[in-house]
């Protein structure tokens, strides 16, 4: 269980010493995978099915990165059961048809662990769901760990899915890096003393991503390599 004094405990990632890199944390939604479309598309079915009106797509892509139970409770609180239910059947059937993969994604995943680096999923979604999504393009075998919503008591941007991502990892803040496309991403990571690097292809407008001060961002996967040291390590 996470330590609930940790975020107050952990060094900045921005006063640790840059070290080597032993571990990468990814997001899952709008980092390795893009499910944009299919998560726009599951919180509008449910908003229409369920309470009869329509969710702007502004609204949901800021809240990207959060819980869907909040999201829902901020919807309709007396209903949260209702919508989570409705979103879930439509997102799984929906799920394969609308999912794509971030190019470069499994060759930068080979080249990590060809370099022996340790890597997580650290998602707010439901375990089934994130093991859907990596199943479905085989990203699965690549990872040491994977957190999903069940794993951990607070979520992003609290710190404690990255620190137990990293306790199971066997790996210190100091030595890891957090990808991932939200502020909920960025926010967690300086709590848990990791650096962060911020994906370019985020839906966020790019003065709300650099707002957060990542440690870093990428324009293309391709590219983490060489922004955290990597590129040239055998």
């Amino acid at each position: 269980m996470t330590d609930p004094n940790a975020t107050t405990r952990q060094t900045t990632a921005r006063d640790a010493p840059p070290g080597r890199v032993r571990a990468v944390l990814f997001d899952l939604d709008g980092t390795l995978l893009d499910t944009i479309e299919l998560i726009v598309a599951s919180y509008r079915h449910t908003a229409r099915t369920c309470l009869g009106r329509d969710m702007d797509e502004a609204d949901i892509l800021a809240r990207l990165g959060e819980p869907l139970v909040v999201t829902m409770r901020d919807l309709s609180a007396g209903r949260v059961d209702e919508l989570i239910a409705v979103y879930r059947q439509f997102n799984l059937a929906e799920h394969d048809r609308l999912v794509k993969l971030v190019p470069g994604v499994p060759d930068t995943l080979q080249a990590l662990r060809n370099r022996g680096l340790r890597l997580a999923v650290v998602s707010s979604k439901i375990r089934h769901t994130v093991e859907k999504g990596l199943n479905l393009f085989r990203l699965a075998t690549f990872f040491d760990v994977v957190i999903g919503l069940e794993d951990c008591p607070a979520h992003k941007p609290d710190p404690g899915p990255l620190l137990e991502a990293l306790r199971r990892l066997g790996v210190e803040p100091a030595s890891a890096v957090m990808v991932g496309d939200s502020l909920a991403d960025i926010l967690a990571a300086r709590a848990a003393g990791v650096r962060s690097v911020a994906v370019g292809w985020s839906r966020l407008a790019p003065e709300t991503i650099a707002a957060a001060a990542p440690d870093a961002t990428i324009s293309a996967m391709s590219e983490l390599l060489d922004t955290i040291g990597l590129k040239d390590q055998a």
